[in-house]
């Protein structure tokens, strides 16, 4: 479903990516590790369509991004760190402007907003303006958002960023379930979360990938032992590439 090979970005002088390959499978939540400044936001942006890689191939459900991202796009559930909503709108006025834009009728955004309020536990603040949300709330919304035309592949930067435990612990149940007819990548500074989301890591340090796999195959990467637990194996593999 996402396919990525030997992507590369600059941006003047940084070489923000260079040559990352990896794959991620319908079915599959990865989640996405690395320090600040280590290419993930990048990744996800190229992947997402917001920006072009300065060399290598990036594919979605079949489609290259670069000659057919129309229709790569329409495939993809892209929320960033800070999804930008608009604070005038009520929550399901803006739900549906935004399945509009994404091609929907007006009877089948209708239709699929209904489907994520419930699914989404959105009912309550259905009818409220977006500025008067919790963060909570807000991160739901732009999840909606992300799923607004039923994508294949959901692309999520730090989707549970300043939620209190309890949201958290909700926000990883939805993942869950929707990853199980999707691929999702997914990138989180909190590694004890993604170790009880994610069947499989991929670790970027200084654009380049050092590792992809389960815990146990990046254990035997990093040299460690088996018992150790993931925040050990992000450092060896962090500070292994920095030496």
């Amino acid at each position: 479903m996402i396919r990525a090979s030997g992507i590369g970005k600059r941006f003047g002088r940084t070489n923000a990516l260079d040559g990352v390959s990896f794959s991620v499978e319908a079915g599959e939540l990865v989640g996405f590790l690395g320090p600040n400044g280590a290419g993930k936001t990048t990744t996800l942006r190229i992947l997402s369509g917001f920006l072009a890689g300065d060399r290598g191939k990036a594919e979605v459900a079949g489609f290259d991004l670069a000659t057919a991202r129309q229709e790569a796009c329409a495939q993809i559930g892209y929320m960033p760190e800070r999804a930008p909503l608009y604070d005038d709108m009520k929550v399901q006025e803006f739900l549906r402007f935004r399945g509009r834009l994404k091609g929907l009728s007006r009877a089948e955004a209708a239709g699929r907003v209904e489907v994520l309020v419930a699914r989404l536990e959105l009912a309550e603040v259905s009818t409220r303006l977006i500025e008067r949300l919790s963060r909570g709330f807000r991160q739901r919304v732009a999840l909606a958002d992300a799923l607004i035309a039923d994508p294949q592949v959901l692309l999520l930067d730090e989707p549970t960023s300043g939620l209190d435990p309890l949201q958290r612990r909700s926000f990883r149940t939805l993942l869950k379930d929707l990853s199980k007819d999707r691929s999702v990548l997914f990138s989180s500074h909190v590694l004890p979360e993604v170790e009880a989301l994610a069947s499989r890591f991929l670790v970027l340090s200084r654009g380049k990938l050092v590792g992809d796999g389960d815990l146990a195959t990046l254990r035997a990467v990093a040299g460690l032992p088996l018992d150790a637990d993931i925040e050990s194996v992000f450092a060896a593999l962090v500070n292994g590439d920095e030496r």
